[in-house]
């Protein structure tokens, strides 16, 4: 099976994988040369197919990560690229809306497209509540690129880090841990889980917000964006001094986003804990 993989957030990047095995991947900050740039534009598919000595019509599966359905560039280099979720998959969104961040929408809303399934027109990035009615790490979907239909699966987004965490690695058998920033949906800051040979298993995503508060001390103090210069702040934390008013509240910042004194609805929590 040959497998296109999508992530057109920072970090862009596209990959083939055919029977597991990697044959080609290109990040877009390797032709912009740009840090992180974001996007996937037509020239890096084809440079792609290229590489891996293929065609479209070679791809038999995509998976994606993320879907920003008005900041796609390669939307108007291609003839078309939509995605759709299938009806039988509907479920698995929480009550009778999709959601992210404050992107909100009816399912009667939605336009319904015989076997095809219901197009996504908003933002989607991650399958966790408030989002979804429980943590997924997948959902299928139909993928439309130029004018060809391909079956696929939208990846939760702390899945796909801890996949490619493990799946190049040379470890037959391993625990996996991924931690992340994010203001918006606190399931999404972390993720425990463990890998045997092909196969990957979610444990639970704790929502301790750590990394979050490692880029907003980096802006803080003048690094720079958390985005891109949160790994500075990270070399330099080992030659500080532990703050004893952290190591005595240390279960106050470990706790869960939702089991904080705050509810966890207010992030801003790291500046009133410095």
């Amino acid at each position: 099976m040959v497998v296109l993989g999508i992530s057109p957030n920072h970090d862009a990047s596209l990959c083939i994988v055919k029977d597991g095995k990697i044959l080609a991947a290109i990040a877009r900050e390797r032709f912009s040369r740009i840090k992180k740039d974001r996007f996937i534009t037509a020239k890096m598919v084809e440079r792609l197919l290229d590489m891996a000595n293929l065609k479209l019509e070679d791809i038999d599966c995509v998976g994606i990560t993320y879907w920003f359905e008005n900041r796609m560039e390669w939307k108007t280099e291609l003839d078309e690229l939509k995605i759709f979720v299938p009806h039988d998959q509907m479920f698995v969104f929480d009550s009778s809306f999709v959601a992210s961040g404050e992107h909100h929408y009816n399912k009667k809303e939605l336009h319904h497209f015989e076997n095809l399934g219901y197009e996504i027109t908003e933002d989607i990035i991650f399958l966790n509540p408030p989002i979804t009615s429980r943590s997924f790490d997948f959902i299928k979907m139909n993928v439309l690129i130029a004018g060809r239909i391909f079956p696929g699966f939208f990846i939760n987004h702390h899945v796909a880090h801890a996949a490619s965490t493990f799946f190049t690695s040379n470890f037959e058998k391993s625990a996996i841990f991924t931690l992340d920033s994010t203001e918006a949906n606190p399931y999404s800051s972390s993720y425990f889980g463990y890998g045997f040979k092909n196969k990957m298993e979610t444990l639970y995503y704790p929502g301790v917000q750590v990394a979050h508060a490692y880029g907003m001390i980096t802006e803080l103090i003048g690094l720079g964006p958390g985005l891109q210069r949160a790994g500075v702040m990270m070399g330099l934390a080992p030659y500080g001094v532990v703050d004893p008013d952290v190591a005595k509240n240390i279960e106050e910042y470990t706790k869960s986003s939702w089991e904080r004194f705050d509810g966890g609805d207010d992030w801003r929590w790291v500046y009133r804990m410095l």
